[in-house]
């Protein structure tokens, strides 16, 4: 189930290079491989876990991004 959450991870990333959104679904797809991490590291128990501490991670990560964001704007 981990190779899954990384493959979702890297299509997320993949979709923000290509069509930037100011960093949203860069942190949606960190979070995704992080928990990918966790889940084949054995560190997470199930898929209620592995959602739960996604969307965690994916909340904590979007305010900073985004204020990144927000701070390094062009123009």
């Amino acid at each position: 189930m981990g190779w899954y959450w990384i493959a979702a991870g890297i299509v997320l990333i993949a979709v923000e290079v290509a069509a930037p959104s100011y960093f949203f679904l860069l942190s949606l797809g960190l979070a995704a491989i992080l928990v990918g991490i966790l889940l084949l590291a054995g560190v997470l128990g199930g898929t209620g876990w592995a959602v739960l501490v996604f969307c965690v991670i994916a909340g904590a990560s979007v305010i900073p991004l985004a204020l990144f964001a927000k701070k390094h704007k062009a123009g």
